[in-house]
């Protein structure tokens, strides 16, 4: 996921959760993702914007 928001541009859910081939109706690894996203965003890595998500570290 990291190299995938490192690549530049903004990266909706549904965007992210296809290139990691995760199929959206798996309730935990959503829900891993959406852990990972908010403790990248925590840290100052990555940020909501409108759209997507995008690297900023």
């Amino acid at each position: 996921m990291i190299d995938l928001l490192r690549e530049g541009g903004s990266y909706s859910q549904e965007e992210i959760l296809a290139q990691l081939n995760i199929n959206p109706s798996d309730v935990d690894l959503v829900k891993a993702v959406d852990r990972q996203l908010e403790a990248l965003e925590a840290y100052g890595l990555v940020e909501y914007k409108g759209r997507g998500w995008r690297w900023t570290g």
